[in-house]
């Protein structure tokens, strides 16, 4: 914060006025987190910015419009800051703030969440004499994903792990399939993990597939009528062969999110994975989860209507 202040670049006063005029509901520091690309392909100033958490330390990296290839300005210590002196400026971010000194320069960032979208307000001041006047420029981000090589041909997963996954442990070596009155489930101890109404088959059916894969975890993007449903063993996606299973092979290097029709898709190419609707954020969300598993089949047991669907790597 040592150049905000310096010289009056961005006074308190002005940092105040812009989050007292922002919209923006408070979200966490996670929220903020991950890779932000500007939504003007033509911009001349960031062209992207990547926000990274670790503990209670914020950094902002950030890139600029070069050719032939963006600027790098480098990585530096970034402030969250909350609605008041008593809230928590990580669980209660309404803002985050990054200054860069470019030493021609000093450039001033503030951050803040509108529904999906990242709006960033630049403010540049110029410390080389050359007695251009500061200014100020405001542009939007949508989130990307971050992508690594695997093995060359095989893929790519995004590098860090999706914040805030919502998923219930349980022990798959004590599940079992029992009858609730008429209804066939598959229960954990007390827990009422699937429904399979009156079809005995597919539950026992179902109960092999989480054993033989080792799930552990019941995950969910969305609830309580969740969007989009996956298992996880331990930490890592589902593996294991997939011989008799009815699965549906997609690749995981071309899934996208995309808008057809008015409604936020899941797709690999032409085809159509998940629907979600109206709601872009848990498709965004999704599609990160898919991403950093590295899942690459989608099973079923029962279709059409199937009663449980799971992804595999």
């Amino acid at each position: 914060m040592r150049h905000l202040l310096k010289n009056g670049a961005v006074g308190m006063a002005l940092l105040l006025s812009v989050f007292c005029a922002s919209s923006t509901a408070f979200a966490t520091i996670n929220d903020f987190t991950g890779t932000w690309a500007n939504t003007n392909d033509a911009t001349r100033g960031i062209t992207r910015l990547r926000v990274k958490r670790m503990g209670a330390a914020v950094t902002v990296q950030a890139w600029g419009s070069c050719s032939p290839s963006d600027c790098d300005w480098g990585t530096v210590s970034a402030t969250p800051y909350a609605g008041s002196a008593s809230a928590d400026a990580l669980g209660n971010t309404v803002a985050v703030v990054a200054t860069f000194d470019q030493g021609f320069s000093e450039k001033a960032l503030v951050l803040t969440l509108s529904g999906t979208s990242l709006t960033v307000k630049l403010y540049t001041k110029f410390t080389d004499g050359s007695g251009r006047s500061a200014y100020t420029t405001t542009e939007t981000f949508k989130e990307q994903a971050v992508f690594t090589p695997l093995i060359p041909g095989i893929g790519t997963l995004i590098t860090a792990p999706p914040a805030n996954q919502d998923c219930i442990a349980f022990n798959p070596n004590n599940a079992v399939v029992a009858k609730a009155g008429s209804r066939w489930k598959i229960k954990v101890g007390n827990m009422w993990l699937l429904d399979f109404d009156s079809n005995q088959a597919e539950a026992q059916e179902a109960l092999g597939r989480i054993k033989s894969h080792n799930m552990d975890k019941q995950c969910f993007v969305g609830r309580p009528n969740p969007s989009f449903e996956y298992y996880l063993s331990g930490t890592n996606a589902p593996t294991g062969p997939s011989n008799g299973e009815d699965c549906l092979n997609f690749n995981n290097a071309n899934v996208e999110v995309q808008q057809i029709n008015g409604r936020w898709k899941i797709v690999d190419g032409s085809h159509w994975m998940f629907d979600f609707e109206g709601n872009e954020s848990e498709a965004r969300k999704a599609h990160k989860i898919i991403k950093y598993y590295g899942f690459s089949k989608t099973c079923y047991v029962g279709r059409p209507g199937p009663s449980l669907s799971y992804m595999l790597k």
